[in-house]
């Protein structure tokens, strides 16, 4: 008798502490940003910061422990970002991504002629007069996007105080934008002063946890126009009396950026990968999700979308997609066109071969620090055909 009552207790104790427990099903694995570790988050929405076991969890969902108490926390929640990384629903993606979309939603509302690149401030800003204008103080552009370095709150840890840029030429205007690592109204780093502006012209825009909340500055007291979005902590500059109009990034990614790659990565999967072969090893590619060096060009029926990855998963790939759609490139395009980019090394790590039809896609894979010339050269493939 006692036994059984023992055994029954047992039960009644086993059963509570099940009921009692949050169920929050299977654990997925989540991957760091440059995809060269993964491990599994606590949390659905989280996205895997570091596997390192000297990670604390107790900073779990506290980004700025990772420049304070490094390596900081394993995770953190959807939403958060450090640096231009931001977890969106327990996948790395950027603040550039987001950045670029508003600009191609506000884009596509004005006309169908119209061209974004974001990329490194070098690559992306190679006139200082998009930001500055004529009489601005160039040097003090290229010493805020290239020399200067910002310390991170609570912490000696200096990064470069701005992320990538996106530049947007529209008809009627240009618009640029970038994601900050320091205070918009920074003393001494602030982002207006590369606008040749005080920094008070923001003042007026209240916190918000809304990622598509852009509110214009007020204070902003020259041609064009300014808004700051508190949230993803960052800056867009219109050079006409624009606004951006974004009211959903899941919509704006199904708009511009997922059909065409999925496009992409099915010319990969049909005609490129062979996971046999190292050099045809693609797996990577269906995890695209950075977006921090992205193209978009459309006019009229012809448009081109492409993106480039640098150093990711454990083999430090850089690679890159592109597709052009209405262009009649002709037969021989592939080699004509494209593998002259590879010629160095006979073309390998080009590919773009097998196609006809009005879209055609190029896609390439080298080893970081490699030769991969046609990934070195991609700013000007995808500039040098736009549509006309």
């Amino acid at each position: 008798m006692k036994k059984a009552l023992t055994l029954l207790l047992l039960v009644i104790l086993l059963a509570s502490s099940v009921y009692a427990a949050k169920w929050v099903g299977p654990l997925k694995t989540r991957h760091s940003w440059d995809r060269k570790e993964s491990g599994f988050c606590p949390g659905p929405g989280m996205c895997l910061v570091t596997a390192s076991p000297d990670a604390d969890e107790d900073f779990n969902g506290m980004p700025s422990k990772y420049f304070s108490d490094p390596p900081g926390p394993k995770c953190i929640n959807d939403g958060q970002y450090i640096l231009d990384y931001f977890c969106e629903d327990g996948k790395w993606t950027t603040r550039t991504k987001l950045i670029g979309l508003s600009l191609l939603d506000f884009a596509q509302t004005k006309s169908n002629d119209y061209v974004l690149f974001c990329d490194d401030y070098e690559s992306a800003l190679n006139q200082y007069e998009y930001i500055v204008g004529s009489g601005g103080n160039t040097k003090l552009v290229e010493d805020l996007f290239r020399d200067y370095r910002c310390e991170q709150p609570n912490s000696t840890t200096r990064t470069t105080c701005t992320n990538h840029f996106c530049v947007l030429k529209y008809l009627g205007g240009t618009a640029v934008g970038t994601s900050l690592n320091t205070a918009v109204d920074d003393e001494d780093y602030s982002f207006l002063f590369a606008l040749n502006h005080s920094i008070d012209a923001c003042d007026n825009v209240q916190a918000s946890t809304d990622i598509t909340n852009w509110r214009q500055c007020t204070g902003w007291a020259k041609t064009g126009r300014v808004y700051y979005n508190p949230a993803l902590k960052s800056i867009i500059y219109f050079s006409s009396s624009a606004a951006p109009v974004i009211t959903s990034y899941t919509a704006a990614f199904d708009s511009f950026i997922k059909p065409e790659f999925d496009d992409v990565n099915t010319y990969v999967e049909n005609n490129v990968a062979d996971s046999d072969v190292s050099a045809l090893n693609f797996t990577f590619f269906k995890d695209t999700s950075l977006y921090n060096r992205w193209y978009y060009s459309r006019q009229l029926n012809k448009y081109v979308f492409g993106f480039l990855e640098k150093d990711k998963t454990e083999f430090g790939y850089d690679y890159l997609g592109i597709k052009y759609s209405g262009y009649d490139f002709g037969a021989d395009a592939c080699d004509n066109m494209f593998k002259q980019y590879g010629e160095r090394n006979m073309g390998r790590g080009v590919f773009c071969e097998g196609q006809s039809g009005s879209d055609f896609f190029v896609v390439a894979k080298g080893a970081r620090n490699s030769e991969s010339p046609l990934i070195d050269a991609w700013q000007d493939l995808d500039s040098k055909l736009r549509p006309k």
